[in-house]
């Protein structure tokens, strides 16, 4: 299977963030789950982007972990999917916030 790209230029996406001076951001145990199929790149991606954004504010000595986990997928096949799921499933029994 081959995918054709929808536009021959990727979609630029303009915007700004501001915070108050009153803002805070919680520290508590983060964990940021990226479900991507194999087939795109995740660079760039909202998730790894959001990940960055926050980890400042994760190196504070009281502040919980955060903890980012990309998980590429094909379901191509049964078994593809199988092997995803375990893969879910291992990571999420050996996590611990």
């Amino acid at each position: 299977m081959q995918l054709i790209p929808a536009t021959s230029t990727p979609l630029e996406v303009k915007g700004y963030s501001q915070a108050t001076l009153n803002t805070h951001v919680a520290t508590t145990p983060t964990l940021i789950l990226h479900f991507i199929l194999t087939s795109i790149s995740s660079v760039g991606s909202a998730a790894r982007a959001f990940e960055q954004y926050l980890s400042p504010h994760f190196s504070s000595p009281n502040a919980g972990p955060l903890i980012f986990r990309e998980f590429p997928f094909n379901h191509l096949s049964q078994a593809h999917a199988d092997q995803h799921r375990e893969a879910v499933e291992s990571f999420m029994a050996s996590v611990t916030l």
